[in-house]
C-alpha cells in the first residue's frame, strides 16, 4: 500500500500573509478538452446494452453482457463540452474497432472472459470521472469448462486516460495463478499479465491497465508508478493533518476527509475546509487528480456542496464533482454501497512549481442562505444502480430527483419535497429533516403509433454547475425512432423560500411525424404523481382564466391555450389531505416563463393539459403544443419554472416573511403559483453590459469589468449571473433601491455567499449572486444591482463558527 502523507501547516504570522495574498495560478484551472461523458448508446432498455464513454481527448464502447470492448480511440477533432454533450454515437462509433482480453490462469489452465452481467453498475459519473463496473464475468478455458470464481471488471475513465481493473476472487485455492488484460485498438496492442503466485488463501486478485490518450500520438500505456507529485492536506478547523495516498490503478489522490470533527447541530450550518499542497517536483507539468472520500458517517449527506477555493478563501471556480450514496440494504451487502462521498476534481501544477488551494464543503447553508447542489446519487444498495441525481437545498433531505433514463419507469422527475416545512415522520413540527414527497414530473413523454410511451435514448448527463448558488445540469438524447431530439436543462437557485426548479428545454424535429402524444413537461409524471390535488387552475400573472376539479380517471381530461411567457399551471387543494408518516403537505405549480414554437412554417402558442395518470390516477398538468404534427426543422423551445409551495403558513418554519404572510390568506389556491408568476416576471434593464439570459438573469460585464443592471419585481432570493470576468477575484456586488445603496454580504465565515465557475472555452469567469428582492407588501419595485471592482473583498460580517441551529436573520 502506498505511504499516506501528512502536513502541518502553520497559518500564522508572514505564512498567513503571504496566503491571503496568493492568487491561484490560471494554470491550474481545467481545459477545454477536461470533461467526460458515459451514456447508454441504444438506451437503457435496448437488450445490446452499449455503454459509450467520451471526453475531450478519447472515447469507447463496451459491449456490457459480452464484457467486450468494441470502438476506443482518441478524438482527433475536439469539442466542447456542451457540443459532445449533443453529438450523435459516431462521435463513438466511428473510433477504430477494439478488443478487450480478460484471463485467468489457474490449475495450470487458462480461462477467458466470455461475458458478464446484462448490465453495468453505476459507480460515480460526473464532470471528470466516470467510474462503472460489469459483475459476474464468466470464464472458460479452450474446453469450455467454467472457473469457479467471481470476477468483475471496473472501469474508472478520467478526461485524458482510462483505467480497467480486474478483479477475480477464487472458490478454491490454487498453487499457481495470474490475471491478465490486453486491449487492441487502432493497430495497438497493450497488456499487462502478473506473475504466478500461489493463490490459497481465497482472497481478491487485481489486475489493471491504463492507458493516456495522447494527441498526435495515439495510447500510452501508463506503467503503475510513483505519483505525479505530492499532495499534502491539513484541517484548518482543528490544525489537524489528513492523510493522502495515490492509488496507481484508479490514478487518484485520494484525500481523507474528517469524520467527528464535520458535524454541527441538525441545520448543518457550517463550513468544513482543507487546505492543500500540490507540489510537482518533475521538470514537466503534472495533472493532479484528487478525490476527496469520506467513506463512513457522512453528515448531512443530501445537500454537500464542495468547492475549490484559493489562499484567501475565494471560490476559484474549478469544478469539483460531487458523487455520493446513502444507500444500504441490511444483510445484503455489496461493493460499493454508501454511505460514502466522493469528491473530484484535478489541478495541474507546472514543472518544479507548488500550488497551494483550499477544499471547502458547505453542508446546508453557504452564507446566510441556504446552499444548492445537484449531484449524482448511486443507487448501488438500493437496487437498479443506474444513473440518478439529486439536488438539495440545503442538506435536509432530496429537494428534486432526475432520472434520466426514466430507468425506474416513472419520470425523469421523480421524488419533490418542499423546503423549511415540518419533517416528515413521528416527531410532531420536527426540522431540519425529510419532509413529504409531492413528487412526479416529466420531459418527453412522447407517444406514436402502437406500443406505449418511446423513452429518449442516447441521454448524456452534462453537469455545468454544481452550486451552491445556481445548479445547472443538461439532459440531452434523442427519441429511439430519431424523429425528436431534446435538451433539457435543469437549475435550482440558493433560496430560503420554496423549492425551485428552472428547466430550459429545446426539442428539434429531424423528420415529418404525427405523434400520437407529446407532453412537452408534466407537473406529475404518468406513472409517478403520488400526491393528490382536489383542483386544477391556470391563468396568467395574477389572473386565473380557469378552474377545474381535478378528476380520478385516466387519459386526457381538458386541453387549453396558454397565453405563453407569465401563464402557469397549478396544482392545489392538498390541504383536505392528511399526508402519510406525519409532516406536511404541498400545493404545486409551473409557470411559463419563456416560450418559442415554429412548427410548419408558423409560430405556434402553447397550450396546457389536465392529463389523468396511471398512477392512483391522480391529474396532473402538462404542457403541450397546439398541434402533434411536426415536419423536419420544426422546434420547440421554452423556458419552465416549477414551483413547490407549503399549504399553510403553520407549516413553513423559514424566515422569509412574505412567503409566511401569503401563505396565510392564499396557501392552498391558485393563488400561490400566481404570486410567483406575477412577482417573478422581471422587468430587466441592463445599464452597463450585455444581457446574455433573461431568466434567470445572467449580464456579461462591460470591458471595464463592470456591470449595473436594474432589476424591477422579484419574490424571495433571485440568482443574478455575471459573465466575461477576467479574474475570479475582487469583486463586490451593490444593491441599491430607493436611492439607498448598500454592499450586498450574505457572510457567514468569510467569502461565503457567492458562486464562481471557470469557463475554460474563453478562459474567463462567472459569478453568480442571489439577491433578495423581496419587497414590502409584495408591491414590486426596482432594485439596482451594480457589480464593482475592487483591490481586494472584506467581510462585513465577523468570521464565526455557528453552534447548533443560532441563525442570524437577515
Amino acid at each position: 500500500m502506498p505511504a499516506a502523507v501528512f502536513l502541518t501547516l502553520a497559518l500564522t504570522g508572514a505564512a498567513a500573509l503571504a496566503r491571503e495574498n496568493a492568487v491561484f495560478p490560471s494554470s491550474a484551472m481545467p481545459a477545454v478538452r477536461d470533461y467526460t461523458f458515459m451514456w447508454w448508446a441504444h438506451g437503457w432498455r435496448d437488450p445490446r446494452r452499449v455503454l459509450a464513454l467520451q471526453s475531450g481527448h478519447w472515447g469507447m464502447a463496451v459491449d456490457v453482457p459480452g464484457a467486450k470492448l468494441t470502438h476506443l480511440g482518441v478524438i482527433a477533432k475536439p469539442v466542447t463540452a456542451d457540443e459532445a454533450a449533443v453529438q450523435d454515437n459516431a462521435a463513438v462509433f466511428s473510433l477504430p474497432q477494439a478488443a478487450l482480453s480478460l484471463r485467468v490462469r489457474a490449475g495450470g489452465a487458462w480461462y477467458t472472459c466470455t461475458g458478464g452481467a446484462a448490465a453495468a453498475r453505476i459507480i460515480e459519473s460526473g464532470r471528470f470521472v466516470q467510474r462503472a463496473d460489469i459483475e459476474e464475468l464468466v470464464f472458460a478455458d479452450s474446453s469450455g469448462r467454467k472457473l469457479d470464481a467471481a470476477g468483475r471488471l471496473e472501469i474508472i475513465a478520467w478526461p485524458d486516460r482510462v483505467s480497467f481493473m480486474l478483479e477475480v476472487s477464487p472458490r478454491h485455492t490454487y498453487a499457481r495463478a495470474a490475471l491478465a488484460i490486453e486491449i487492441t485498438a487502432g493497430g495497438q496492442t497493450f497488456g499487462t499479465a502478473e506473475s504466478e503466485k500461489p493463490w490459497n488463501d481465497l482472497s481478491r486478485r487485481s489486475a489493471a491497465l491504463t492507458l493516456a490518450a495522447s494527441d498526435g500520438q495515439g495510447w500510452v500505456r501508463v506503467a503503475p508508478a510513483a505519483p505525479p507529485g505530492r499532495v499534502e492536506g491539513t484541517e484548518l478547523r482543528t490544525a489537524k493533518p489528513v492523510a493522502v495516498a495515490y492509488d496507481a490503478a484508479r490514478q487518484w489522490h485520494r484525500v481523507e476527509l474528517p469524520d467527528a470533527a464535520w458535524f454541527n447541530g441538525e441545520a448543518g450550518d457550517r463550513l468544513d475546509r482543507v487546505a492543500l499542497r500540490l507540489r510537482n517536483p518533475s521538470d514537466r507539468p503534472q495533472t493532479f487528480r484528487l478525490l476527496f472520500a469520506d467513506d463512513d458517517r457522512v453528515p448531512h449527506i443530501t445537500g454537500i456542496s464542495p468547492m475549490i477555493r484559493d489562499a484567501a478563501g475565494n471560490p476559484t471556480g474549478v469544478p469539483v464533482q460531487i458523487s455520493k450514496n446513502w444507500h444500504r440494504k441490511p444483510g445484503e451487502p455489496s461493493l460499493y454501497q454508501g454511505p460514502w462521498l466522493h469528491a473530484f476534481t484535478q489541478l495541474r501544477v507546472p514543472a518544479g512549481e507548488t500550488v497551494e488551494c483550499e477544499l471547502t464543503i458547505a453542508h446546508g447553508w453557504w452564507g446566510m442562505v441556504p446552499a444548492v447542489s445537484h449531484a449524482q446519487l448511486c443507487l448501488i444498495g438500493w437496487g437498479v444502480n443506474q444513473l440518478w441525481d439529486q439536488a438539495a437545498i440545503g442538506s435536509w433531505g432530496e429537494s428534486i430527483c432526475y432520472d434520466p433514463d426514466v430507468n425506474l419507469n416513472r419520470g425523469m422527475i421523480d421524488d419533490v419535497r418542499p423546503l423549511m416545512v415540518w419533517a416528515m415522520g413521528p416527531r410532531p413540527e420536527a426540522k431540519w429533516s425529510w419532509t413529504q414527497n409531492v413528487g412526479g414530473g416529466d420531459f418527453g413523454d412522447y407517444h406514436i403509433g402502437n406500443g406505449g410511451r418511446r423513452f429518449f435514448t442516447r441521454m448524456r448527463t452534462h453537469y455545468r454547475q454544481y452550486g451552491p448558488c445556481l445548479t445547472d445540469v443538461t439532459y440531452a438524447g434523442i427519441s429511439p425512432d430519431g424523429a425528436i431530439s431534446m435538451r433539457a436543462t435543469a437549475s435550482s437557485p440558493r433560496c430560503d423560500d420554496i423549492t425551485r426548479g428552472y428547466y430550459h428545454v429545446r426539442y428539434d424535429f429531424h423528420r415529418a411525424i404525427q405523434a400520437k402524444r407529446l407532453e412537452l413537461f408534466r407537473l406529475g409524471a404518468d406513472r409517478y404523481n403520488d400526491p393528490d390535488a382536489s383542483q386544477i387552475a391556470w391563468g396568467q400573472g395574477q389572473r386565473m382564466i380557469g378552474e377545474a376539479a381535478a378528476a380520478h380517471r385516466q387519459g386526457y381530461q381538458q386541453t387549453f391555450p396558454l397565453a405563453g411567457a407569465g401563464s402557469w399551471m397549478s396544482l392545489h387543494g392538498a390541504g383536505g389531505f392528511k399526508p402519510p408518516q406525519g409532516g406536511a403537505w404541498a400545493n404545486r405549480g409551473m409557470i411559463v416563463r419563456q416560450w418559442q414554437a415554429g412548427v410548419g412554417g408558423k409560430s405556434v402558442a402553447p397550450h396546457g393539459a389536465i392529463i389523468g395518470t396511471s398512477q392512483g390516477k391522480h391529474a396532473s398538468a402538462a404542457l403541450v403544443c397546439a398541434t402533434n404534427d411536426f415536419r423536419a426543422g420544426d422546434y420547440i423551445e421554452f423556458v419552465v419554472e416549477m414551483v413547490i409551495l407549503p399549504v399553510r403558513a403553520a407549516d413553513y418554519y423559514g424566515p422569509n416573511e412574505n412567503l409566511r404572510t401569503s401563505l396565510k390568506t392564499i396557501g392552498d389556491s391558485w393563488q400561490a403559483v400566481a404570486r410567483q408568476a406575477a412577482g417573478n416576471t422581471l422587468q430587466v434593464n441592463v445599464l452597463a453590459g450585455t444581457l446574455e439570459r433573461a431568466y434567470p438573469p445572467q449580464v456579461k460585464v462591460a470591458a471595464d469589468q463592470t456591470a449595473a443592471v436594474e432589476i424591477t419585481g422579484g419574490v424571495g432570493y433571485v440568482p443574478v449571473t455575471f459573465s466575461g470576468l477576467k479574474s475570479y477575484r475582487d469583486h463586490s456586488l451593490w444593491m441599491s433601491v430607493d436611492g439607498k445603496e448598500s454592499l450586498v454580504d450574505q457572510s457567514r465565515h468569510g467569502a461565503d455567499f457567492w458562486q464562481t465557475d471557470y469557463d475554460p472555452q474563453t478562459q474567463t469567469w462567472r459569478q453568480t449572486y442571489n439577491v433578495p428582492l423581496d419587497s414590502p407588501g409584495d408591491v414590486a419595485r426596482k432594485a439596482l444591482i451594480t457589480l464593482k471592482t475592487n483591490p481586494k473583498y472584506e467581510s462585513r460580517n465577523p468570521k464565526q463558527e455557528t453552534k447548533g441551529e443560532t441563525r442570524k436573520k437577515q
